[in-house]
């Protein structure tokens, strides 16, 4: 059976909808019209002649979650499928699954959804950053994942002794990134972020971290990977502050193939200062093999070998670069008071500790660049060595072995 409202009384159109709502009958209705409704339609609104819309009930947080409360009298989860309200809260249109409520949002002035959902966001993909953090350094280390879609914000946390902006250890941030810094006495532990909306929260993604009595960098970014490297040149005596230009950390100066140091760290000449090349070699000795073997006339220690020119390209491309001057230094050319160097990242600070000349073993350049032998040679049978300054930093195929560089090791 079908039924036609009419417009034309409104005091009887509106009797007669609650009475054929009341009662058991079964049938189609349409609003607003005396055309018969459509096949599909079991309730219909014509606003052809009457303009206007469908006012639902607006109700707050509160209210909207009493009417579907499991075991209540005021309703039931899964009947109440289906349920439209507007939230009077945050002035959006709600309906209920069976289970959550769903926010169906939109902003009138371009009619695309804003912030709504239909499911809680994803778990976050992996977490990008330092898995080893260097005690000794106390900078803070970025961490950072891809957008998830529908999520509004993420909730970060890390392990105890570190702090987020603000001071604690939990952070809820509509960021991507955030700066985790680790104080006196910080523990390694679990970077973790999940997703959020107002549909629900993700599981959480989680990058283990370790705090280690030592010295790193980034090689690679794409994926991450970050290797220990000595805290100090070899050569250098004592425990000086690593991070820091000072006379004590240049340490001493090697040819290229040499298990032994050429030179000291004096200025001057050295008394048995040899023009010869050296018989052995770093890394494999074949020209432009790049490899991780540890040869036997590496000067290490165990545990350790002197970079390749990928480690090192790897440190320049992947690290930030901040120059660090002794108090009443510059960046000069002047070997004999000057003390200068270069953090790479958080946690490898490099001494700009000059050369010594391959013909007489004269040093030169302390103060003004840093050279560090890799483990690599070139088509020439020279050598690819990281080479720094104030301004610029590179890998060079440059160097003939008989010239005295520095070297810091990096972890096997």
């Amino acid at each position: 059976m079908k039924y036609k409202l009419s417009t034309l009384n409104s005091q009887l159109s509106t009797l007669l909808f609650a009475v054929l709502f009341a009662a058991p009958l079964r049938g189609q209705v349409i609003i607003g019209s005396s055309a018969n409704p459509k096949a599909f339609s079991l309730l219909e609104i014509d606003a052809t002649n009457n303009k206007g819309g469908l006012l639902l009930p607006q109700l707050t947080d509160g209210v909207r979650d009493g009417l579907v409360s499991g075991g209540s009298a005021s309703g039931d989860k899964m009947a109440a499928e289906g349920l439209f309200i507007y939230n009077a809260g945050n002035d959006c249109l709600q309906f209920w699954n069976g289970e959550n409520w769903i926010s169906i949002c939109s902003d009138s002035s371009i009619g695309q959804p804003l912030d709504a959902c239909t499911v809680a966001p994803a778990q976050p993909g992996v977490i990008t950053g330092s898995k080893a953090v260097s005690s000794k350094s106390t900078s803070g280390v970025i961490y950072s994942i891809s957008p998830v879609a529908g999520a509004t914000s993420y909730t970060w946390t890390v392990p105890a002794g570190w702090t987020l902006p603000g001071g604690g250890a939990t952070l809820t941030t509509a960021n991507l990134s955030i700066t985790a810094f680790h104080g006196a006495g910080a523990s390694g532990g679990n970077i973790t972020v999940r997703a959020n909306n107002d549909c629900g929260n993700s599981a959480v993604s989680i990058l283990a971290v370790t705090i280690f009595d030592g010295c790193g960098a980034f090689i690679s970014r794409n994926p991450d990977v970050w290797k220990e490297f000595m805290c100090y040149n070899l050569g250098v005596i004592g425990n000086p502050d690593p991070f820091e230009p000072s006379e004590e950390v240049n340490g001493d100066y090697y040819k290229w193939g040499d298990p032994t140091a050429a030179a000291g760290p004096e200025a001057g000449q050295p008394d048995d200062w040899s023009s010869d090349e050296p018989d052995g070699y770093y890394g494999s000795g074949v020209e432009e093999e790049v490899t991780t073997d540890k040869s036997g006339d590496d000067p290490c220690p165990p545990g350790f070998r002197i970079p390749n020119k990928d480690e090192w390209e790897g440190v320049i491309k992947n690290n930030s670069k901040m120059n660090k001057i002794a108090a009443g230094s510059t960046w000069s050319y002047d070997s004999d008071e000057n003390w200068t160097g270069a953090m790479f990242g958080d946690a490898l600070f490099l001494p700009t500790a000059g050369s010594r000349n391959k013909r007489d073993g004269l040093l030169a350049n302390r103060g003004a660049n840093g050279y560090y032998w890799s483990s690599t040679l070139d088509v020439y049978s020279t050598v690819y060595e990281l080479d720094f300054d104030d301004k610029n930093l590179g890998v060079y195929d440059s160097s003939s072995r008989t010239n005295g560089r520095s070297i810091r090791c990096i972890v096997e």
